[in-house]
């Protein structure tokens, strides 16, 4: 049985539901179980009135290697730029 994780980012939650391979929702979180044998393509064009900042995609992306490989370097340059504040501080700062 193939399954794909469909997730989504909405400002006030943040959920899944499953798919399996005839592109139906078969298992869904709580807040969004009302999306129950929907289609995928239901579920991504689905955008209610007040939630058009909703954020839907498949996890694993298909280009994961790619999304990982930029959150690292952003995590990467942010410990740098940290590491950085901290060696200007000045002990008598902190105080």
């Amino acid at each position: 049985m193939s399954e794909r994780l469909v997730c989504i980012d909405a400002p006030y939650f943040h959920a899944a539901v499953v798919v399996d391979e005839r592109s139906t929702v078969v298992r869904a979180a709580p807040i969004i179980n009302y999306m129950l044998g929907w289609s995928v393509e239901r579920v991504f064009n689905y955008r209610p009135a007040h939630a058009t900042d909703w954020r839907v995609y498949f996890w694993p992306p298909p280009n994961l290697r790619e999304v990982m490989a930029k959150r690292n370097a952003e995590l990467a340059a942010l410990k740098t730029y940290c590491g950085l504040l901290e060696e200007r501080a000045h002990p008598d700062d902190l105080k």
